[in-house]
């Protein structure tokens, strides 16, 4: 059995989000480009590792990996280092269904703005 794509997971926890009424953003960060147009990215804000989603609602950042296990980049680390230090949660997830159950915990255990 094919295993879905990272892009195919991220979409289906986008789907659930606003199904729930509950905005969310992506964060295109892992786009490839050529070396102009990535200084120019990295001059306006672009920065390694930023998780691939923001829930605002509940301040929560996801990443999304589609192996069982998926590995964190150095600088995605320190991206979850950084943001937890400043009060925000961060998911690293294994699929959509895996980002949908910590979303859902976060909410119902109340770690959240409402």
């Amino acid at each position: 059995m094919k295993q879905p794509t990272e892009h195919a997971e991220q979409v289906a926890v986008v789907n659930w989000l606003r199904k729930q009424g509950i905005f969310v953003f992506s964060i295109p960060n892992e786009r490839n480009c050529s070396a102009i147009t990535g200084k120019l990215l990295k001059d306006a804000g672009r920065v390694k590792g930023v998780a691939d989603l923001f829930i605002p609602k509940y301040k929560i950042f996801a990443e999304l990996k589609v192996r069982k296990g998926g590995v964190q980049s150095k600088e995605q680390k320190n991206f979850e280092k950084s943001i937890k230090e400043l009060g925000y949660h961060y998911i690293l997830c294994n699929g959509a269904k895996e980002a949908v159950d910590k979303i859902k915990e976060l909410k119902n255990n109340g770690k959240h703005d409402s």
